[in-house]
């Protein structure tokens, strides 16, 4: 069974330690673009990386359009920790590992490398 809240560390690149004003900013349009597009990446990189069936496959693809629509209501601050959420609802509904889990989260992590400058990251 993977050990989730051992993981937390490598989710360090994606969160602070605390809120400023500017994580309580919406999205830009040309932000919510280029999100659209890393999840779109995201998505293929998990399909092509892990096979999944095709009920893991309707999952994924429900939870991330979730978090790409979510940047429409969502500040910063709360959409990536609703990302975080769906990337470890997503490495839980592949069942990895451990080392599964790191290796998703590298593969959202370069998906989002773009998209993470642009959010100050």
């Amino acid at each position: 069974m993977p050990d989730f809240w051992s993981q937390t560390r490598f989710y360090g690149s994606f969160t602070s330690g605390s809120i400023s004003k500017d994580d309580l900013r919406p999205f830009s349009v040309e932000e919510k673009i280029q999100i659209q597009i890393a999840v779109k990446e995201f998505e293929r990189l998990v399909n092509n990386t892990y096979s999944p069936t095709q009920e893991q496959s309707d999952y994924i693809n429900e939870r991330l359009r979730y978090l790409a629509d979510a940047v429409d209501r969502l500040n910063r601050f709360d959409w990536k920790g609703l990302a975080i959420s769906t990337v470890t609802s997503i490495a839980i509904n592949l069942t990895v590992d451990t080392e599964g889990g790191r290796h998703l989260f590298k593969l959202f992590q370069q998906a989002f490398e773009i998209v993470m400058r642009l959010l100050g990251h």
